[in-house]
């Protein structure tokens, strides 16, 4: 009943051989019981699986091969679909027809798992919430090709690592995506430091549908590598954002980091001619239609101090009618997370006043403990837990296990 049960899923020939071999005679493998079980949950709508950092398209041994991941791509990739006249996916088999959530984490501490296998996944036409941890993108001369993900409402990938070639091409796939968290991850190839041009262009793709954004860092050992510093980001094409939560280092530049990012010292802190966008105002760099603005992980207080200072100007300028056509005119609350510890009425207090003048609500989080030195003494702390990942834009998706991988304990729920 088994042999027959996996011989009766989508499968291209080779896994279906891989997976008919560890369900032998004796004593049939557990990760090729749980992927033929994957098979036949036709109303399963969650799923959370923990997989390897395996090439997709590589040719590992027997032993090597994780039979629940790849019976999932199996199945992304090889189900028959059909597109109607209004443009609908649909698929004409019952496996996997309901799933619309799905998180994919890498088990490794880098970002190693080849976007391509991210790509198959996306390939299911029921989806409508993908997470991730630990994407990356491989050397490749060829790429194949992908169909659209047209379903696909919301996208969340921390702790993943691509270059702006790459990252492009996910994003095109997508033509209703409404959130998207990017979190970058750690990396040693320094040509995948995406610049502001390229990851501007790359967001472009989702403007005509992405309402929020946030963009941060993977805070390893609570810092961020200077490395992955990027320019101040133009937003301003995405003429739909409502809400957008962004490090403190998408908005300003110091000069400290533009000498980490180009190898040469600049004569000021801002750039005269505007070729990195230091020059410009928040309200040229942000879309008009933003209502809510959360900026976080704040480096240092140079960093505050500028970003401060590009806000109280953007915030003053919404006073003055001739330019009222410019303005950040619908965003009515600002959060800031800092570690200002007791001194908060001193370090906003330009900002709070600002704020105050125009009508938009200020909320300030006290978030000392996410650093590892004051800025306010100097002096060092503690290291703290790690925090836990509140997925969703306002922590709202809630996961339990993952689905049993072959050698971890046995238990796993889904719905």
């Amino acid at each position: 009943m088994i042999m027959a049960a996996g011989m009766n899923l989508p499968l291209y020939p080779a896994l279906r051989m891989l997976l008919l071999t560890a369900l032998g005679p004796d004593v049939p493998r557990s990760d090729a019981l749980l992927a033929v079980l994957l098979g036949y949950l036709p109303s399963l709508q969650r799923l959370e699986i923990s997989m390897e950092h395996e090439d997709p398209y590589g040719d590992p041994q027997i032993t090597d091969w994780n039979l629940v991941e790849r019976v999932l791509m199996g199945i992304a990739s090889a189900r028959p679909i059909h597109i109607d006249g209004n443009g609908i996916i649909t698929s004409s088999t019952s496996v996997l027809s309901k799933l619309t959530h799905l998180k994919a984490e890498i088990n490794e501490d880098l970002p190693s798992a080849d976007i391509d296998w991210l790509m198959v996944l996306l390939q299911i036409p029921t989806l409508t919430h993908v997470f991730g941890t630990k994407w990356t993108n491989a050397v490749r001369w060829l790429r194949p090709g992908f169909i659209n993900a047209d379903r696909l409402v919301h996208l969340e990938l921390r702790e993943c690592t691509f270059d702006a070639q790459s990252l492009e091409r996910l994003l095109k796939q997508t033509r209703k995506l409404q959130t998207f968290i990017y979190q970058r991850g750690w990396t040693k190839r320094v040509d995948w430091v995406v610049e502001a041009s390229e990851l501007t262009h790359a967001l472009q793709c989702t403007s005509k549908t992405l309402t929020r954004l946030e963009l941060s860092f993977n805070r390893s050992d609570r810092r961020i590598n200077e490395a992955l510093y990027l320019q101040p980001l133009d937003l301003s094409g995405l003429v739909h954002l409502k809400r957008i939560r962004l490090s403190a280092s998408y908005l300003v530049q110091t000069e400290e980091k533009m000498e980490c990012y180009k190898g040469r010292r600049y004569r000021s802190l801002y750039d005269e001619d505007g070729v990195y966008n230091s020059a410009k105002p928040l309200h040229h760099l942000l879309p008009k239609s933003l209502e809510e603005l959360h900026i976080f992980q704040v480096h240092d207080g140079l960093e505050f101090s500028l970003m401060s200072h590009k806000l109280c100007e953007s915030l003053w300028t919404r006073t003055l009618p001739v330019l009222s056509e410019r303005q950040l005119q619908r965003l009515n609350e600002i959060t800031i997370e800092a570690p200002f510890e007791d001194r908060s009425v001193f370090v906003f207090e330009a900002l709070s006043k600002a704020t105050n003048q125009v009508g938009v609500k200020l909320t300030t989080i006290e978030n000392s403990a996410d650093h590892i030195r004051s800025w306010i003494t100097g002096r060092k702390k503690k290291a703290c837990p790690e925090k836990k990942i509140d997925w969703g834009f306002d922590g709202e998706i809630q996961w339990a296990h993952p689905f049993t991988q072959r050698g971890a304990d046995s238990q796993f729920k889904f719905r």
